[in-house]
């Protein structure tokens, strides 16, 4: 090889190794520490607070306003997270209920019976004037206890 050729891969040798086609054992190696979690200076505090509010014996409103906060935040998002799971398990607690208390008979057949008596009274109150309020009274007719089925 020339001594031209030579030192333009001398010079693109940087290159290489950048994109790992070379040893790179003479790059330097990132830090090999573990970031400081943040709230980690406040960690022992904080879940001895926390205890203490599971247990009762401080209440949501001692809290400063941003730990109330994080505090209503974590309820919201766990209410949520089992929010359909509940609302399956109220209506087919609902359902049995009506299944068990009216026996031989079908829960359509009770859906039915209620649509039809819900029109009926809403029909000689004269409160269905437009479909919208025939949909709204049918939907509170097949209400069980506060739940649609």
């Amino acid at each position: 090889m020339n001594a031209a050729r030579e030192s333009r891969l001398a010079g693109n040798q940087t290159a290489e190794v950048l994109a790992g086609r070379r040893d790179t054992s003479i790059l330097p190696r990132p830090a090999q520490h573990t970031p400081k979690l943040v709230g980690a200076s406040v960690e022992t505090e904080l879940e001895a607070t926390l205890w203490r509010l599971m247990d009762g014996s401080i209440a949501i409103w001692q809290l400063t306003p941003a730990l109330a906060a994080w505090w209503h935040v974590a309820y919201a998002a766990g209410a949520q997270s089992l929010g359909d799971h509940l609302d399956q398990a109220q209506a087919d607690a609902d359902r049995y209920y009506e299944l068990a208390m009216n026996p031989g008979k079908s829960l359509s057949e009770m859906k039915q019976r209620r649509i039809d008596e819900a029109i009926a009274d809403a029909d000689r109150a004269g409160a269905l004037v437009t479909e919208r309020d025939v949909a709204r009274t049918i939907f509170a007719a097949v209400q069980v206890k506060g739940r649609a089925q």
